[in-house]
């Protein structure tokens, strides 16, 4: 590109829970996990697994998965 140019991604807090749910999948053995937010809207059927800190998120973040799985 042109050095004028300039580049700028921006990322929002949704995105970036997004990415550090999906990276949690794998360290809590789930194919899916969701977040306060989404299950709020889901139909029933996601228990919850409790709160997580999640790289560069302020706060700790409740995490949901399908039911059919063993909740703590």
């Amino acid at each position: 590109g042109a050095p004028q140019r300039l580049d700028f991604t921006v990322i929002g807090q949704a995105a970036n829970v997004a990415a550090r749910l999906s990276g949690l999948c794998k360290e809590l053995d789930r194919s899916m996990l969701f977040s306060a937010d989404a299950a709020r809207r889901a139909p029933e059927g996601l228990g919850s697994l409790g709160s997580h800190k999640l790289r560069n998120v302020g706060s700790d973040v409740e995490v949901f998965s399908l039911a059919g799985m063993d909740f703590v």
